[in-house]
């Protein structure tokens, strides 16, 4: 591009990762065990299998906690156009 090559219409976008813990194995079984799902093994659950391992009534009281003690770190990069990436959404104008 520098060389006054043309744009190729194409940009690079970060996927979502897999949710994980953002605190130590020994946290987040101390954690669960607060809300009555036992989720040692060695280490701990994922955080999607903690929160299918606390028992229903407290799932939704879980799930606002569990925002806080994890990250979904930027899985792979893709190529896609350039038109599709979300700063260009933003800028589109609504039919």
């Amino acid at each position: 591009m520098a060389a006054g090559a043309t744009d190729t219409g194409l940009s690079l976008q970060a996927s979502k990762g897999r949710l994980e813990w953002a605190v130590s194995p020994e946290q987040a079984v101390a954690l669960a065990t607060q809300f009555k799902a036992d989720i040692s093994k060695q280490g701990a659950l994922t955080p999607a299998q903690a929160k299918a391992a606390v028992p229903r009534e407290l799932r939704q009281q879980f799930d606002q906690v569990l925002k806080s003690v994890t990250r979904r770190p930027a899985g792979g990069l893709k190529l896609i156009e350039a038109g599709d990436t979300i700063a260009a959404r933003a800028f589109k104008p609504r039919s």
